[in-house]
């Protein structure tokens, strides 16, 4: 509830008076209950809701390979944007480090829990035709072109499932 209420202050503000995107809440039933009431008293909906997916491989291969720096805090990728220098940071020259929650193992934990949690609200979503699918197991530019496609279909009012 305390996370709904965040959320509807700054759905409520001028900021918000176009519309909003939310990133990876509601993440169950119960807050996305929570979540329509709010906006049902705001006068406010969800249109659409965007799920992407990708290989269990390719997700723990992306957040596996997420480096940052114990100084300055920049952050890195192993495969896609590497430091110049193994583990140092390009901008201060201090160690690069994998946090704990970027651990293969970890990850795979994290994405069995979101499994668990949120494959009833994918389906109420899907259910309510509110879901488009995108699948990224592709390049960031095949994904971006993928999200634009979607984007711009919506504008004509038309679904869209991949």
């Amino acid at each position: 509830e305390l996370v709904v209420k965040i959320v509807e202050g700054k759905i409520a503000s001028a900021e918000c008076e176009k519309g909003f995107i939310l990133d990876g809440f509601p993440r169950n039933l119960t807050q996305n209950k929570i979540l329509g009431e709010t906006l049902k008293e705001l006068g406010k909906k969800i249109d659409r809701v965007f799920y992407f997916i990708a290989d269990e491989g390719v997700i723990i291969k992306r957040i596996a390979g997420r480096q940052v720096c114990k100084s300055c805090g920049v952050h890195y990728h192993e495969i896609y944007m590497p430091a110049k220098e193994y583990k140092i940071c390009d901008k201060c020259g201090s160690e690069l480090y994998q946090r704990e929650d970027d651990k293969p193992e970890t990850v795979s934990m994290r994405l069995k829990v979101y499994r668990d949690q949120t494959e009833s609200l994918i389906d109420y979503y899907r259910d309510n035709n509110e879901l488009t699918v995108i699948n990224c197991n592709g390049s960031v530019s095949e994904i971006w072109e993928k999200i634009l496609i979607k984007l711009y279909a919506l504008k004509g009012n038309e679904s869209g499932t991949e």
